[in-house]
């Protein structure tokens, strides 16, 4: 190939290039704007001339679950976790939120248990999974899965004990809501959480 070949197809490459970023560009700022349908446009152009970039196709997924269609979304984010697990580990905590959204928890817990058997340190993946035992009326697993959380990330103390103590009173063990309340309260009492426990860790 001659260098003027070579000239033309590096500036169509750099102009496809382009297009491709202006189009992610417009689909998150479409996104963050709320405009979904032009977020779907945009991201489904770049997915066209870039197929193989699954953070453009992680986007689309999230666009179709900020529209509540999640057959689609689902369908996106498990085929991305198929292909890259590591690299999308964000992607198994959108399957679980979908699910959960669903009242399909127990789905939304495998989704959760694939995430800590990439990252068991995650304390996000804890802290998930006991907002779904806790929906599932399985109180003990979703405190066990709380306090795991706030023991990785110390800065989730707070939201640890408030869960917690909404969890035991769920589980009608008042003294311990109370006391996981005022714990709750006490690490900082200018939060909102610590201020919506004042009625119960007065109990």
């Amino acid at each position: 190939m001659e260098l003027a070949e070579l000239n033309v197809a590096a500036n169509a490459t750099q102009q496809t290039d382009l297009r491709v970023k202006n189009y992610y560009i417009d689909g998150i700022e479409a996104l963050d704007e709320e405009d979904y349908d032009n977020a779907v446009r945009s991201f489904k152009k770049a997915i066209e001339l870039d197929p193989a970039n699954l953070e453009f196709q992680y986007y689309l997924g999230i666009t179709y679950a900020r529209m509540d269609r999640n057959k689609e979304a689902l369908e996106i984010f498990e085929s991305i976790v198929e292909r890259e697990p590591v690299r999308f580990l964000k992607a198994f905590f959108d399957i679980a939120a979908l699910y959960s959204k669903q009242k399909m928890y127990q789905q939304a817990l495998e989704a959760l248990g694939h995430a800590e058997e990439i990252d068991p340190k995650n304390a996000r993946v804890f802290l998930e999974k006991g907002y779904a035992y806790n929906a599932l009326k399985e109180y003990e697993q979703a405190i066990d899965s709380f306090n795991r959380a706030r023991e990785l990330d110390p800065k989730l103390t707070q939201t640890a004990y408030y869960n917690i103590g909404a969890t035991s009173l769920a589980a009608e063990k008042f003294d311990r809501a109370a006391d996981m309340f005022a714990k709750a309260a006490q690490i900082n009492p200018k939060t909102r959480l610590a201020k919506a426990v004042v009625p119960y860790h007065l109990f």
